[in-house]
């Protein structure tokens, strides 16, 4: 069953707007002998056609290739956002004659829109299950059952403090299961966004989240996806995204606003801040991506993910950098992790591999572990402008502003033209009230990145995507709100 992959894309595509290139090919070839396997057909060709028929069958492929990363309260920033400014914002419009409606399309196995309930009972209490409805669809029907049954790992709370654990979840086995009350107000619902007709009650939502969904769409089906959204909404409602994809959704649909250092889109006038910018981005540059090796465009064969890590792998050469580096890429974080210790194991000079352990361990909150592995490396490399940005990042994340500007001068001192390093540096600069510093470090950013050839991010190894034209974006916004204060601030001590 070798045939042509292209017809299998497309279909899947116009069914749901999945984009299957790259790594992810290799994810649909294997999830096509699966299930063609299942059905008794021996051709793809043949297989194809039976899709063509049966849209049921269809939906049971897809299951197989959506990516379902997640956790408990990530990006908690927006959702005490909506908890502290939106939901109060609605109310004043609206009153409290009816609940407020939420939806969490592309909810996955129910972390998120559990997550905004758990937030409205801490804020509301009692009173939250009369004042709001909160919804989740998908279009994975399993991740659904999942998500229905409420049973989660413990690396679904790498962003919930303990004692909200506690509060709100029994152990079951080694894992944990949300009380029965939360999960009973959380409906969830077979939601294909891409659906040319959306059951009846799937309607008049005050605020929609869509995030970390739209990374897997092109311009032009995110497009067609915002438009139905705005379709869902009230006249006066709210769309937020993951903070990663604002601009790559800011495409005429909604108004984007910045409120309190988040962005987020509006429909209508009523709910926009009263202090809120009118952002639009006048110049748009050509994204670009952490410098690669060059061997790095060539498909990586990973081990796949049925297979064990034990004394079988232990029989195989060891991964390759470079491919554990793009599992990374694309969330496979357990599988890279497995391979990276299988990596160390038989290669201790391998010292780069720690890099991307530290980085796992840090996107995990496991500073303490991230940060040993780090300085483990500079002890070799004290001059690594990846080990000190990942150093400086891994601050950062615990708001350690002082120790992550310290760093984020090392790489900027390694690598004058690093324009993350810039950023991070003027953004942290911005959260200790460095102003004049954090100006300047954007400054730097906005010559960089306004340069008609592109720049290398000076970092070789760290799987940091980051969109240029977003940093550039976000960079003139703020540089704008420093004039402002800046201005002011002067002149009251003049």
């Amino acid at each position: 069953m070798s045939e042509d992959l292209g017809s299998f894309k497309q279909l899947i595509k116009e069914h749901c707007g999945l984009q299957l290139e790259g790594l992810a090919e290799d994810r649909l070839r294997k999830a096509l002998l699966a299930a063609a396997t299942t059905a008794g057909v021996k051709h793809l060709k043949d297989f194809l056609n039976l899709l063509r028929k049966d849209d049921d069958l269809v939906k049971e492929l897809i299951t197989h290739l959506t990516v379902n990363e997640t956790y408990f309260f990530r990006e908690n920033g927006q959702i005490e956002l909506l908890v502290e400014q939106l939901l109060p914002r609605l109310f004043r419009l609206y009153g409290q004659k009816r609940p407020l409606r939420i939806l969490s399309a592309g909810c996955s196995s129910g972390e998120e829109p559990y997550s905004l309930v758990i937030a409205l009972q801490e804020t509301w209490g009692q009173a939250s299950s009369r004042l709001f409805q909160v919804e989740g669809g998908d279009l994975d029907r399993r991740i659904l059952q999942k998500a229905q049954r409420g049973i989660y790992s413990p690396f679904s709370f790498r962003g919930v403090p303990e004692s909200l654990r506690k509060a709100y979840f029994q152990p079951e086995g080694s894992h944990f299961q949300l009380n029965p009350a939360i999960r009973s107000r959380v409906s969830f619902h077979e939601l294909n966004l891409l659906a040319p007709e959306f059951p009846a009650h799937l309607k008049d939502y005050d605020v929609i989240f869509f995030r970390n969904v739209s990374i897997y769409f092109d311009m032009e089906t995110r497009q067609t996806i915002l438009q139905k959204l705005y379709s869902l909404l009230r006249p006066e409602g709210i769309v937020v995204v993951g903070s990663s994809e604002t601009l790559a959704n800011d495409l005429g649909v909604f108004k984007l606003v910045e409120e309190k250092g988040y962005y987020y889109f509006v429909k209508g006038e009523a709910l926009l801040p009263p202090d809120s910018v009118k952002l639009s981005r006048q110049t748009r540059v050509k994204p670009i991506q952490a410098s690669i090796p060059a061997e790095s465009k060539k498909p990586p064969q990973v081990v796949p993910r049925s297979q064990p890590a034990s004394s079988e792998q232990a029989a195989n050469p060891a991964p390759k950098l470079e491919e554990i580096r793009q599992l990374i890429i694309q969330q496979e974080t357990d599988l890279a992790s497995r391979q990276l210790d299988l990596l160390l194991s038989k290669n201790t000079k391998q010292q780069e591999a720690l890099l991307l352990k530290a980085w796992i361990l840090g996107n995990k909150r496991e500073f303490v572990k991230a940060e040993a592995l780090v300085e483990e490396y500079l002890q070799a490399e004290p001059w690594s402008a990846d080990a000190n940005f990942l150093k400086g990042l891994l601050f950062k994340w615990q708001n350690k502003w002082k120790e992550a500007i310290s760093a984020f001068r090392k790489v900027v001192y390694i690598q004058p033209d690093s324009w993350p390093a810039h950023f991070y540096l003027a953004e942290a600069c911005r959260y200790d009230q460095q102003k004049d510093s954090a100006f300047r470090a954007y400054k730097s950013v906005q010559r960089l990145l306004s340069s008609a050839s592109e720049v290398a991010t000076g970092l070789k190894l760290l799987p940091l995507e980051v969109p240029r034209s977003d940093l550039l974006f976000l960079t003139e916004h703020q540089l704008l709100r420093l004039r402002q204060g800046l201005t002011t601030s002067h002149q009251g001590r003049e």
